[in-house]
């Protein structure tokens, strides 16, 4: 035990700082090995893999969105303004018109199809 530590302290003498941890964190983990232990990454170290992989594929998406997009942006934006402005009509429409739930009807209701968007 104490010819390695010795050892150790030699080798270390002779390392630069970041040589000095890499050797150390090495030996760390040969010593929990030995041991049965494994040490296990940070939870930074694990997500951030995942971070990138969804950034990317929000990036690609996008692209792909805009090169695909069957109109500008201006005119899409402006067809679903409208849409919305469309479905915010009929359900002030549909409130004004419901009837209070005590006096409800138990007949089956036939609810409106929406129409299909223009592309």
């Amino acid at each position: 035990m104490i010819r390695t530590v010795a050892k150790t302290i030699r080798v270390v003498r002779r390392l630069r700082h970041s040589d000095v941890r890499s050797y150390v964190q090495g030996y760390l983990d040969e010593a929990l090995a030995s041991h049965g232990y494994v040490r296990r990454p940070s939870g930074v170290a694990q997500a951030l893999p995942m971070v990138g992989a969804f950034g990317a594929g929000v990036a690609v998406g996008t692209g792909i969105g805009v090169l695909i997009a069957p109109a500008s942006g201006a005119e899409t934006r402006a067809k679903v303004g409208a849409r919305l402005d469309e479905l915010a009509k009929r359900a002030k429409q549909a409130s004004r018109t419901r009837t209070p739930v005590e006096h409800a009807s138990t007949e089956p209701t036939e609810i409106p199809h929406d129409p299909p968007l223009d592309h």
